[in-house]
């Protein structure tokens, strides 16, 4: 943007000029500008701001869009720079008086339009721009490489990156250990059936973390349940230690961790970013946690192979407290520079529970069966290849009690490897493709994209119930889910409140994702007396999935409601 910005009749200089490009750069601009939903979409948020009384929409900017689409009436450019000509011509052409004195009228336009926040944006009394960073680092350059980075953002953006990295890391170093111990001392069956003990303790479990959230901010809520996850750890590698059976406690443990701790992160990253920049730096962040995923389980496969179970949850109870470190710097950063924002990050939440939430509002609700159905689906999938894994692992170690260990560490390793395969696909979707598909798709058709591979995964197992062929589809299944399904159902939260970032959100992540498990283990019941074989399990995902494309056309519908993004 230059100097001295120039209007039909006007000019005028820094620091207006400064406050209009970052006006423009918070979702007024763009890419799209073309568009008459999104037209109408702004039209909307204008009158809702209040300046649409004056006639703004009989202007067309909140119908079909022609006050903008016919821009070159107004002499405007379709880029981000001359978007705040709009505003300008409006203001001018219905101000009775003082239109030309930019110093009585420009700070209204500011006020009245509810701009979003940005970090290091405050207004002071002592103020009149904020301090902004006028070009991209070299740091921002290359994460504009996945997605679209904009000025100032890449510091939090690298420090919940590595604090994804982190997170996933050394949950892919519990998990190998997790399906060894229950695998090879309990067999698939006894492991569906602890998934749905999960749903049973959650029911206990959500409550108490919603009543925690009402009395304590932010950080001493993820930071307070984060010391009790290293505590578990460490009691958990003392009992191995000791020739204690941990089997099913652990396998239950580490399915409520990983919910739990996944929930909080995209609840802390909703928090702290608007819809907007959630849409744009959400598949960046999740590029940690999919590089987490891979390192975790290659050095699983690889180089922690000689280091004990023990010792590798002490090793992941550590890495969890560099976690709480980081996530207490990025709550620092992000208020720093604010002080709406470190009002918000000291406010506890409202009395309302999780459940309450989901169960009042139709949205959440079909979200929250939307991660039901995909649990679901995943663990009925997941049930089949740790039965084939189990074969395989009696037919290469041996059967009987004298093998049990044995077998364990031979599940451990096919396991690490499929976790490997699994997140290396799944980081190169998160890095190069997830960006792409909500840019283009949208977040309501991207959510068509995981049923659709389940679907086609659970089809050709149906047909061809073969280890290395079900092991490639799960892989591919499994990498979609933990790319784009993830990073487009953390963003499903983003148009809602901080109650429902972190209480629902809580709710759904955990407790419907293990009902899920539940139903799975059901399934699992009733298809073992009945006899099914592995393709008559895969049916029944494939009817399964049916229901789930309805309940993902519903939640397309209400988002729809909830925000004019398209």
């Amino acid at each position: 943007m230059p100097v001295g910005y120039s209007h039909p009749g006007l000019r005028f200089a820094p620091p207006w000029a400064t406050i209009l490009r970052r006006f423009a750069a918070e979702g007024l601009a763009a890419r799209g500008l073309g568009s008459r939903t999104r037209l109408a979409a702004l039209g909307s948020r204008l009158a809702g701001s209040g300046l649409a009384g004056s006639g703004l929409a009989g202007s067309g900017l909140a119908g079909s869009g022609r006050g903008l689409a016919k821009s070159t009436a107004l002499g405007l450019a379709r880029d981000h720079e001359t978007v705040p000509c709009v505003l300008l011509h409006w203001w001018r052409s219905k101000s009775q008086a003082g239109w030309h004195n930019p110093n009585t009228w420009l700070p209204v336009v500011l006020l009245q339009y509810p701009v979003p926040e940005r970090r290091g944006l405050e207004m002071t009394e002592s103020s009149t721009a904020p301090q902004l960073p006028e070009q991209k680092s070299a740091f921002e350059k290359f994460l504009s490489l996945f997605s679209d980075i904009r000025p100032g953002e890449g510091g939090t953006v690298a420090l919940l990156v590595l604090n994804a990295f982190i997170m996933l890391g050394l949950y892919y170093i519990l998990k190998p250990v997790r399906e060894g111990l229950i695998l090879s001392g309990f067999g698939a069956v006894v492991k569906s059936y602890s998934s749905a003990a999960m749903a049973l303790l959650l029911v206990f479990i959500v409550p108490v973390y919603g009543a925690l959230a009402a009395r304590v901010n932010r950080v001493w809520l993820i930071s307070g349940m984060t010391l009790f996850f290293i505590s578990n750890l460490v009691v958990f590698a003392l009992l191995l230690q000791s020739g204690v059976n941990i089997g099913i406690a652990y396998y239950i443990w580490v399915g409520i961790f990983n919910l739990m701790i996944v929930s909080q992160f995209w609840a802390f990253a909703n928090d702290i970013y608007s819809e907007d920049q959630g849409k744009r730096l959400f598949p960046v962040v999740g590029i940690g946690a999919s590089a987490g995923a891979v390192a975790g389980a290659a050095l699983t496969g690889s180089a922690f192979e000689q280091m004990s179970n023990g010792q590798l949850l002490l090793l992941a109870s550590a890495l969890l407290g560099v976690f709480i470190v980081l996530t207490v710097w990025v709550n620092k950063r992000e208020t720093a520079g604010s002080a709406k924002e470190a009002e918000k990050a000291e406010q506890p939440l409202g009395k309302e529970g999780g459940f309450h939430l989901v169960m009042k509002n139709r949205y959440l609700l079909l979200v929250a069966f939307h991660i039901l159905i995909l649990n679901l689906v995943n663990t009925v999938g997941e049930f089949v290849l740790g039965s084939l894994f189990v074969q395989e692992a009696i037919q290469q170690v041996g059967d009987g009690d004298a093998f049990r260990a044995a077998r364990g560490e031979f599940i451990r390793t096919m396991y690490g490897n499929f976790f490997g395969w699994v997140n290396l696909a799944g980081l190169l979707v998160q890095s190069f493709v997830v960006s792409r598909l909500i840019k283009h798709l949208g977040v309501r058709r991207s959510l068509f994209i995981g049923p659709l591979v389940s679907l086609g995964t659970y089809g050709v197992s149906a047909i061809s119930p073969i280890l290395s062929i079900v092991r490639v589809m799960k892989i591919a299944e499994n990498s979609n889910d933990y790319s784009t399904n993830n990073t487009v159902r953390a963003a499903l939260f983003l148009p809602t409140s901080r109650d429902v970032k972190y209480k629902a959100k809580a709710a759904a992540d955990t407790f419907f994702a293990r009902t899920g498990d539940a139903l799975q283990a059901a399934v699992v019941f009733i298809g073992t007396r009945l006899s099914f074989g592995i393709p008559a399990f895969a049916a029944v995902n494939v009817v399964i999935i049916g229901v789930w494309l309805a309940v993902v056309a519903g939640i397309a519908s209400e988002h729809k409601k909830l925000t004019e993004e398209e």
